[in-house]
C-alpha cells in the first residue's frame, strides 16, 4: 500500500523542481535555464535583447515548462517538418511525371506545326526556284530576241 502512495506521489509531482524563481525559464533536466530580467517602465538597458510582456512571457514560460522536455518538443518539431518536407518531396515527384507528360505532348504539337510549315515552305521555294527559271528563260530568250532583231 505504501508503495502505491509513494508511486503515485512520484508521478504526481511537478516535472520541474520547485527551486526556480518565477523570473527563470526551466528548458529541460541538463540545460541551463534562462533568466529573465524583470523590467519597469523607463527602465534602461545596456545591452541588446528581446523584451517580452508578462502575458507572452506567462505563454512562453508554461509552453516549455508544460512539455516533459525541451528535446522531446525539438524531436516532436523536427520529425512533423521532415514528415511534412517528405510529403511535399513526395507530391512534387508524383505530379512531376504529369506535367512532363503534358510538356511532351505540347511539343509534339509544336513539332507537328513546325514539320508542316517546313513542309509547305519548301513547295514554295520549289515554285520560288522554277518560277524564277522560267522567268529567267523568258529574259534570256526576250534579250536574245531583241538582239537579233535590233541588227
Amino acid at each position: 500500500m505504501i508503495n502505491y502512495l509513494l508511486s503515485l506521489s512520484l508521478i504526481l509531482n511537478p516535472l520541474i523542481p520547485n527551486e526556480i524563481p518565477p523570473n527563470w525559464l526551466y528548458m529541460g533536466a541538463k540545460v541551463k535555464p534562462i533568466q529573465a530580467i524583470k523590467v519597469e517602465p523607463g527602465f534602461k538597458v545596456s545591452f541588446y535583447g528581446a523584451l517580452l510582456t508578462v502575458d507572452d512571457w506567462v505563454r512562453v514560460k508554461s509552453a516549455f515548462e508544460g512539455s516533459a522536455d525541451l528535446c522531446v518538443f525539438a524531436i516532436d518539431e523536427a520529425v512533423k517538418e521532415c514528415v511534412k518536407g517528405s510529403e511535399k518531396k513526395i507530391d512534387v515527384a508524383l505530379n512531376r511525371e504529369v506535367d512532363i507528360r503534358q510538356t511532351l505532348k505540347a511539343y509534339e504539337l509544336r513539332l507537328a506545326k513546325t514539320e508542316e510549315q517546313l513542309i509547305q515552305e519548301q513547295l514554295r521555294s520549289k515554285m520560288f526556284l522554277y518560277s524564277t527559271l522560267g522567268f529567267g528563260v523568258i529574259s534570256i530568250a526576250t534579250i536574245t530576241t531583241l538582239f537579233v532583231w535590233s541588227r
